[in-house]
């Protein structure tokens, strides 16, 4: 039971300590989203936090923008349209705006006569198939582009990372660009721009909440937390130690004198 309050008090103790990150989690409330600018050619949106060639989903049309979520080591986690990947910390440009246009919304058709499969992977060999999209069928978005396999010799090797939707259900996927609309060549620039946010976007060490305090301000808070701890330590143990002692008192018996040990007075022998 002692332990037991006394993690109670340890834990209601150390909240006041995280007070930091409420005001700042507070204060994201009001700010949800960040938006990045790519700024440069060959950013890929991966599927996990690496850029092994493997997990690249496809390269975001230069100068359009992803929305931040959250960051892993070298990595933010964000959402581009509505495909959510990973994209590297220093390919984009966290900016403190919101643009009107944040991606590039462009809809396309097959030319292929029969049709045009949609592969997992640009890639015939390696990708499985995911739907057979019909010829001039314009129910596609285009996302970006990716460098897979040649299907036709001395052709492109760009393939088109895309959403198909048909009765009411969409699948995403990747379709060889030379029996689709060129695209790739023709993305206009969006020209938003706004201020560069240079500051951490999601501080959760206790350590970034108290990052503005001087180190004595850091010492006194530390000695504001033991000193309590170790007085609701000493009010807890005191009682038990108390009635432990008082305990270890009433079950000491009485020491019941021999006759010898005591001299027995006879008023005969004063003569």
């Amino acid at each position: 039971m002692i332990i037991l309050n006394l993690v109670f008090a340890l834990t209601a103790i150390s909240s006041i300590v995280r007070t930091p990150n409420i005001s700042y989690a507070e204060n994201a409330q009001t700010k949800p989203e960040y938006y990045a600018k790519v700024t440069s050619d060959d950013v890929n949106l991966y599927a996990s936090p690496s850029s092994l060639s493997p997990n690249a989903l496809f390269e975001i049309p230069k100068s359009y923008f992803l929305i931040i979520m959250a960051e892993k080591e070298d990595f933010y986690y964000a959402r581009y349209n509505d495909v959510y990947g990973y994209v590297k910390k220093n390919q984009v440009s966290v900016m403190d705006g919101t643009p009107e246009n944040p991606f590039y919304i462009q809809s396309f058709r097959v030319f292929s006569l029969g049709g045009l499969p949609l592969y997992s992977k640009p890639s015939a060999e390696n990708g499985s198939l995911v739907a057979e999209v019909p010829y001039l069928a314009e129910n596609l978005l285009y996302y970006g582009k990716m460098s897979g396999q040649t299907l036709v010799p001395d052709k492109s090797s760009t393939w088109y990372f895309c959403k198909y939707t048909v009765d009411d259900n969409f699948y995403q996927g990747y379709l060889y660009s030379i029996f689709c609309d060129k695209i790739e060549e023709d993305i206009p620039l969006n020209n938003e721009t706004f201020p560069i946010i240079t500051t951490p976007l999601f501080p959760t060490d206790i350590e970034d909440g108290l990052s503005g305090l001087s180190n004595t301000a850091k010492v006194l808070i530390v000695v504001g937390v033991s000193v309590p701890c170790a007085i609701i330590l000493y009010l807890l143990i005191r009682p038990t130690l108390s009635r432990a002692t008082l305990s270890k008192e009433k079950k000491t018996p009485f020491k019941r004198k021999r006759k010898a040990d005591y001299f027995e007075f006879d008023e005969s022998d004063l003569g």
